[in-house]
């Protein structure tokens, strides 16, 4: 049976649509072979999805932006879910699991909201 989709639906964004692909991961592994570290793959990851999803990646060394982190690691998680999703981003997988990168999109959901940040779709 097909769900109807309603307006509302259709104007939510699915993160886990923009996480990096198999392709995506051998690429950021090739770039970076010299470095194969959790950390580093982790966090290009991270980045490939941010540049997917908001065309642009924030620049963290901006005090700004550790008030922001401030405020989202000092949330409830299942608020900051709920936030996300009133800003048009659904963070959650297939599986109902959040994305690995849902903080870092709350970040640039806090970032937008606040006039921190200006990206264009």
């Amino acid at each position: 049976m097909n769900k109807k989709v309603t307006d509302d639906e259709r104007d939510i964004i699915h993160a886990a649509q923009y996480m990096p692909t198999a392709d995506d991961i051998a690429a950021i592994r090739s770039r970076n072979s010299k470095e194969r570290s959790y950390a580093v793959l982790y966090s290009a990851a991270h980045e490939e999805l941010l540049l997917k999803l908001f065309g642009d990646i924030p620049d963290y060394s901006d005090p700004r932006f550790e008030d922001l982190w401030d405020e989202v690691l000092g949330n409830d998680p299942e608020d900051v879910f709920d936030f996300c999703l009133r800003k048009g981003v659904d963070v959650f997988d297939a599986d109902g699991k959040p994305v690995p990168s849902w903080r870092d999109i709350a970040v640039i959901l806090l970032a937008l909201d606040k006039g921190i940040l200006d990206v264009v779709s």
